[in-house]
């Protein structure tokens, strides 16, 4: 019996893309990929002391039968304190997905459309955030290559002409090649950042931790900081 058309046969391929001097592409196999994301950043603009409290998590479910479910969380707070000014932004925001992937040359790409059975939606915000009802990625997967916190392959995702706000908070530029998501494999990764926010001009260097997650990283690791 022939593959169903939208799952690759090419599972041997290696994509050839540039990812930067410190990933190589390797052969794609399915599987479950995960990472949480803490900051703790804290600086000063003039007058006004800032500070990012946030946790982020994805996970992605990618299945041999070409099968795709997602569930992506993220809760925000940020203060801005000045002797006029004060304020104090937050929100609770979760999203689960559903769609296909399928593999060509190495690359996988996978299309997503909102689904709250995979996980329950989350809208807890005093404003609205710009969020996109489809999502999708390009993936490959990728050996580290003299990498200053990365031992074992992880999945890299780029998110392709999203210009709303659910991707920002999945990125670590200072791990992976700018734009990309950095997803880690089985039970996935816990990345913390800490160092001054954006929009601070006086603070503390970016440090980044990564290390494989003590527990699996599941849809809810968004709701618990580290």
């Amino acid at each position: 019996m022939a593959p169903p058309s939208n799952v690759s046969t090419d599972s041997d391929a290696v994509a050839t893309i540039d990812l930067g001097p410190h990933f190589e592409p390797i052969a794609f196999t399915p599987g479950r990929f995960a990472a949480a994301v803490q900051r703790s950043l804290q600086g000063t603009h003039a007058a006004q002391r800032l500070r990012e409290h946030s946790t982020a998590s994805f996970v992605l479910d990618l299945a041999a039968d070409g099968g795709a479910t997602a569930c992506r969380g993220w809760r925000y707070r940020f203060t801005s304190d000045g002797p006029k000014v004060h304020t104090d932004d937050r929100f609770d925001d979760q999203q689960g997905y559903r769609g296909r992937h399928v593999a060509r040359d190495g690359l996988i790409e996978v299309t997503l459309t909102g689904d709250d059975t995979v996980c329950p939606t989350v809208r807890a915000s005093a404003f609205e955030l710009r969020r996109t009802p489809t999502v999708t990625l390009r993936c490959v997967l990728a050996a580290p290559r003299d990498h200053a916190a990365l031992t074992t392959p992880v999945l890299l995702c780029q998110w392709v002409d999203v210009a709303t706000d659910e991707a920002r908070a999945q990125l670590v530029p200072e791990l992976a090649p700018d734009g990309w998501m950095l997803l880690g494999r089985g039970g996935g990764l816990r990345i913390s950042v800490s160092g001054k926010p954006p929009g601070a001009h006086v603070g503390p260097d970016t440090q980044v931790e990564v290390a494989a997650a003590p527990a699996p990283v599941g849809p809810d690791a968004w709701q618990t900081p580290f």
